[in-house]
């Protein structure tokens, strides 16, 4: 009873971690002044130019990163219409990030420590660069969630070790390709 306490009390530090992300996306939240929401005012132009040609040219927009993030935001735009939703969408998607890392994280440490790898995971809602650019849909919140997905396939690769090649190196291997789209760095 007193490890299903202690999850308990792990599940709702997580909870609170996220819902106070949720609250300060309604308060526009920008821990670095107008980066974060000066950087989506400034592409989301490109993003609603993407739908009328995807092979458009990103010079005249200013954009130094590959546009696989900008693509994926098009396609969730032409749905929602509204940049406001879009935005409070891509923050609810943004809890993909923690959850990876927990299951990451798991997957590296043994199962007694779940609780406490829970709450490490909830510091994640917490660090400045995630929330602010997950309030305002920023491309490094989409390229750590394909970097951190490609982290964890590989430690199940490495877990189980085949000789030949598995579902889990070739996932791993897409997300990494994703993450390099999303946010060349991940490409070194």
């Amino acid at each position: 009873t007193k490890d299903k306490l202690n999850l308990n009390i792990s599940f709702f530090i997580f909870f609170i971690s996220y819902a106070s992300l949720i609250l300060s996306f309604f308060l526009n939240e920008d821990g670095s002044g107008v980066g974060a929401s000066g950087d989506f005012i400034a592409t989301y132009p490109f993003i609603l130019a993407i739908q009328e040609n995807i092979l458009i040219d990103p010079v005249p927009f200013s954009l130094v990163h590959t546009p696989l993030h900008f693509i994926i935001l098009s396609f969730a735009e032409r749905i929602v219409g509204d940049p406001y939703i879009l935005r409070l969408i891509f923050c609810f998607v943004s809890i993909i990030l923690p959850i990876f890392f927990f299951k990451t994280l798991k997957l590296t440490i043994s199962e007694k420590f779940n609780k406490n790898l829970i709450i490490l995971s909830s510091c994640i809602l917490f660090l400045p660069a995630f929330r602010y650019t997950s309030i305002w849909a920023n491309d490094l919140i989409t390229s750590l969630i394909f970097f951190v997905i490609s982290i964890y396939y590989f430690k199940k690769w490495e877990i189980n070790q085949t000789k030949v090649l598995d579902k889990n190196i070739l996932l791993q291997i897409t997300f990494l390709v994703l993450a390099t789209y999303t946010r060349q760095y991940f490409a070194v």
